[in-house]
């Protein structure tokens, strides 16, 4: 059932249940990179059905109005693609690779590819054309660099993992292999979706949908229950912690 603008609470609820308990982390290691990052990754997978969101008020479907939903859309999915990404490289240990500040370059393209089609719509007629002509290859470019990304995440995680020393790996193998689960359970969907807009819906469609849907749901709830374990049970966050404190 829908409610409101077109957002069902229950659908909701377990982003909403990421998030309360990605404040909660955070307010317990304020000043560790790992949990401001969770918050972040929380915050950007609720907002992403803040275009649609939007979408639903009704605006005036003016080129500037439209070009804005559309710039909402790819900035939302590369930003929380990146998010997504970051987190990956910094748990349960900060890859090599995070050092330079790298990854402050894809957050930099997220903004520009987000004003693209407004300074689009801004300069004129054709620009605009031309930018609506090549929303749905971005589209599908977007959805590759997401899928990239997710691997890459899931594969960095793994790999902070095996270079842990034996008794690490001996105590924090559930809370890692958890948050793990709930990412790869999150890529799985991705890609389920994917397949289901490149194709034409079938009867098959229905089962993708509800295999997308428990998926989800899946990586909504282990994702933030098995970081919670690593952050308060575990005390993951305690350790290498002079790696993400800012100072």
């Amino acid at each position: 059932m829908m409610y409101g603008w077109g957002i069902d609470p229950l659908q909701s609820a377990p982003a909403l249940l990421a998030l309360i308990v990605a404040i909660v982390v955070w307010r317990r290691h304020r000043a560790d990179r790992r949990a401001r990052l969770f918050l972040a990754l929380a915050a950007s997978e609720l907002a992403f059905g803040l275009p649609l969101l939007i979408a639903a008020i009704r605006l005036p479907e003016s080129r500037l109005g439209i070009a804005a939903i559309d710039g909402l859309v790819l900035g939302a999915g590369l930003l929380s693609a990146t998010v997504f990404l970051h987190f990956g490289l910094a748990f349960p240990h900060r890859r090599p690779w995070l050092r330079g500040g790298n990854i402050k370059a894809l957050y930099v393209a997220a903004a520009l590819v987000a004003v693209a089609p407004i300074i689009a719509a801004a300069i004129g007629t054709s620009a605009y054309r031309a930018a609506r002509a090549a929303l749905d290859g971005t589209m599908i470019a977007l959805g590759m660099l997401v899928f990239a990304a997710s691997i890459a995440a899931c594969i960095a995680i793994y790999r902070s993992y095996r270079e842990m020393t034996a008794d690490e790996r001996r105590t924090y193998r559930a809370p890692v292999f958890g948050v793990l689960a709930g990412m790869i359970a999150g890529m799985v969907v991705d890609v389920l979706l994917g397949l289901m807009f490149a194709t034409v819906f079938g009867v098959e469609s229905r089962y993708l949908l509800w295999t997308a849907n428990l998926l989800a749901t899946a990586a909504e709830l282990l994702l933030p229950l098995f970081f919670f374990m690593a952050a308060v049970k575990y005390r993951l966050l305690e350790r290498h912690s002079q790696d993400y404190v800012s100072s």
